[in-house]
């Protein structure tokens, strides 16, 4: 399966056709958060995305709430949702992206028991190449858990800017922020 994951395109429509155009190369399209911004809205931006006639699973980020994000035949509204295809387990989690520490993501992650997990959040998780800014570690210690416990195979985030294109591994779990440009991931 070929996915291409973005993340960050606060509504720029340069940013969304292209990602549109790569998408031809993809079965199907991971959003992680700020799909909109204060120009154009969530529904303006993800009707956009609809023309790749891909299946698109997204999660909000802090420019945009999870109800913005409708579900349909093509759209997954993915936060604290698990959605199977082709026995792979997508586990969305949106919004934040300020916070250490999130009490309800962690009582989501009791409640998975799934394998062949590709976890989608919109903020990093703590002390890795996706969250390190110049005065230090800023991501979440509860999406860090949640890896250390599910061990997904793939992670996808966005939020900071500065760590697009980044990736690094988590024991067996790759962690990926593809940023506003995508990128195609074989899994």
């Amino acid at each position: 399966m070929k996915i291409l994951a973005a993340a960050d395109l606060h509504g720029n429509k340069k940013y969304i056709k292209n990602l549109v155009k790569k998408s031809k190369n993809a079965d199907l399209i991971i959003i992680a958060g700020d799909i909109s911004s204060y120009e154009v809205t969530t529904e303006e931006a993800i009707r956009e995305l609809k023309k790749s006639k891909k299946p698109i699973l997204a999660v909000n980020g802090n420019h945009e709430t999870s109800k913005e994000i409708k579900t349909d035949k093509q759209v997954t509204n993915l936060h604290k949702k698990i959605k199977t295809i082709d026995n792979f387990n997508f586990i969305g989690y949106g919004g934040g992206g300020f916070s250490q520490r999130d009490k309800e993501l962690e009582e989501f992650s009791k409640k998975i028991k799934k394998e062949n997990v590709i976890f989608i959040t919109h903020a990093p998780p703590y002390k890795t190449k996706l969250d390190k800014l110049p005065m230090g570690n800023v991501g979440s210690v509860s999406i860090r858990k949640f890896i250390e416990k599910i061990k997904p195979i793939l992670f996808i985030c966005g939020h900071l800017h500065e760590n697009e294109n980044k990736r690094q591994k988590l024991k067996q779990t790759l962690m990926i922020n593809p940023g506003y440009k995508g990128e195609i991931i074989e899994i």
